[in-house]
Formats: structure tokens, C-alpha cells, sequence
């Protein structure tokens, strides 16, 4: 009446006469204007996120409440090596560097029972052979009631950040050695003027 237009479901029942002919039909109609507005609202952040992930240039996986994967993008693919498919449920752990597997699985354990987020840093093997470093970052998805339907989260490829890194350690090891050998250096030209002092003498 209000002139607004809605969304109606339908259902039409045909009636039969006594011969079984069509005598009529029963319909009955349910307005669901407010249940497509949620539909067209979900699929929007839908593809906001399909286009965001798209888009990143950071790794971005999600997970079930047991921690197995579910989805990756295909950021997540470059910097892993690992196609979506191969990186589903726990295939995530296959590029992981042997020695650093067992501290994640520790952490990421400790996390998932306590419901905390969950950060590392750690060496990535691509199937090329190709070691990178990485950063991880995990959060729970939490319901209303606290409870944890899942986890998002990132990962972002470190391997220049690190190579500074590395590089800043050998400089100062560098500077230290110097400043040492320097100490060193004054320490016997002490002794050795003092020698040859007394040998003057």
C-alpha cells in the first residue's frame, strides 16, 4: 500500500474437480524483501574480500577452528611456492624449513588453546629449492559468545628485511672486532714502550 517495492516466494497449489480437471489453484506468498537485502549484503562483503585478497600483496590464508586451511590467495601462492590446493588442510606445513617446524607447530598449539593471536618468524623452502624468510600473523575469529569459528590471517615475505638484518649483525660484530683489536693494539704498544724502555735502561 505504502507504494515500496519487496521480493515475494511463492508457492501456487493447482485444485482438480471431481473429473480431475483444473478448477482452480491455492497460492500463498511470504514476503522475503528483508532476507534478499542480507543475501545481496553477504555476497557484496563477499566480493570485497575476493577483491581484496586479490589485490594484497601480503599472503592471506583463513583456517577452521582446527587450524587446517581452507583458503589462501594468490599472494599466499607466490610467496609460499604452493598452489591453494596443495597448501588445504595441513599442506601448509610441507614448505616449512625442517628445523623450524616443530618451535611453529609448539607456538601455533599454544595459541590455538589459549585463543590468542599467533606471530613467528621463520624460514620458508619453496619447491624451487629457494629459502625464504617469512612472517606469520594469525588471529581468531570469534563469535558472539566467544567461541571460535576459525582463523585469518597473514603472511609476508621478509627475506630482504632479514638480509639487513643480518647484514647490520656482521657490522656491528665488525665495529667490535675493530674496537677490540684497536684496545689490543694500545694495550701492547703500552707494554712494548715500557720494554723497551727498560732494555734502554
Amino acid at each position: 500500500d505504502d507504494g515500496r517495492r519487496c521480493t515475494l516466494l511463492g508457492d501456487i497449489t493447482p485444485m482438480f474437480d471431481e473429473q480431475g480437471r483444473i478448477s482452480g489453484a491455492v497460492a500463498a506468498f511470504v514476503d522475503i524483501t528483508e532476507r534478499k537485502s542480507f543475501e545481496e549484503a553477504l555476497r557484496l562483503s563477499e566480493e570485497m574480500f575476493r577483491t581484496l585478497c586479490n589485490s594484497t600483496p601480503l599472503g592471506i590464508f583463513r583456517a577452521d577452528r582446527e587450524g587446517r586451511n581452507i583458503f589462501n590467495n594468490s599472494s599466499w601462492e607466490k610467496i609460499t611456492g604452493i598452489t591453494d590446493s596443495e597448501g588445504r588442510g595441513d599442506g601448509w606445513e610441507k614448505g616449512i624449513h625442517p628445523d623450524d617446524l616443530e618451535s611453529i607447530r609448539t607456538a601455533w598449539q599454544k595459541a590455538q588453546s589459549r585463543g590468542i593471536e599467533f606471530s613467528i618468524e621463520h624460514r620458508q623452502i619453496t619447491p624451487s629449492g629457494e629459502t625464504r624468510w617469512v612472517r606469520v600473523l594469525t588471529s581468531p575469529v570469534k563469535m558472539e559468545d566467544g567461541s571460535i569459528s576459525g582463523y585469518v590471517g597473514v603472511i609476508e615475505d621478509i627475506t630482504e628485511l632479514q638480509k639487513a638484518r643480518n647484514d647490520l649483525l656482521n657490522t656491528q660484530k665488525l665495529e667490535s672486532v675493530g674496537v677490540l683489536a684497536g684496545g689490543l693494539a694500545h694495550d701492547f704498544n703500552n707494554l712494548l714502550t715500557a720494554i723497551l724502555g727498560n732494555i734502554t735502561m
